[in-house]
């Protein structure tokens, strides 16, 4: 029977006298036949392993050591001081997920207006005619130039020789045909009457047309 001396635990270890002695050394309990083998000690190895990661500045540290049999190779007990002595620390970030806040809005109210006109003709230089506003109001939010709210009306504005007009209710699409924009749509019927004043003959004419377009707020 042989005493495995810490001068050659530490040889196997490569770390000099710096390194804290072993409580309990690892002693051969191998027959002079079968020399090479050695029963490792938990307390002392898990001790001397854990000196030699604080001498050398790594963040690491053996709390248990399990082993399915009770005696080792020189040659393993080798091996297995170089895989511990190789251990890389490695830093991971978890992934978490992103909770993302509901955004803030800057509403903002606005009103645009557009025209569009219905002409006739009775004769050289005498018309009938009426101008069409559209009002397109809503709120948007401002941060983003896109359209939160939008509804629309129409009106007569202005007329000449007109005798009755039917203006249909304004639909509107938001954020066409581009964000921050809202496009209408709607349609006018209008009749129109004109005396000649040589006969004294009353003319009346009727004409209708589709009306649409679109604002940016």
């Amino acid at each position: 029977m042989k005493t495995l001396t810490r001068k050659s635990f530490l040889k196997i270890l490569g770390t000099g006298a710096s390194i804290t002695a072993l409580c309990a050394l690892p002693t051969i309990a191998a027959s002079a036949a079968d020399n090479d083998l050695v029963e490792l000690e938990p307390t002392s190895f898990i001790s001397e392993m854990n000196a030699w990661y604080q001498a050398n500045g790594i963040p690491f540290a053996l709390d248990q050591i399990d082993c399915d049999q009770s005696q080792l190779k020189i040659s393993d007990v080798e091996k297995l001081i170089s895989d511990l002595q190789n251990i890389q620390i490695t830093h991971h970030t978890e992934l978490s997920e992103q909770i993302i806040t509901p955004r803030e809005i800057m509403r903002i109210n606005f009103s645009r207006t557009a025209t569009d006109e219905l002409t006739v003709w009775f004769q050289d230089g005498v018309i009938g005619t009426v101008c069409i506003e559209i009002t397109i109001t809503g709120i948007a939010d401002d941060l983003r130039s896109t359209i939160l709210e939008a509804s629309g009306s129409a009106c007569e504005r202005s007329s000449v020789n007109l005798s009755s007009i039917d203006i249909a209710p304004v639909s509107v699409s938001k954020n066409s045909p581009s964000t921050g924009d809202v496009s209408y749509s709607t349609s006018c019927s209008a009749y129109f009457e004109w005396v000649v004043p040589q006969t004294n003959v009353k003319l009346r004419s009727h004409a209708s047309k589709p009306i649409s377009g679109s604002v940016s707020y």
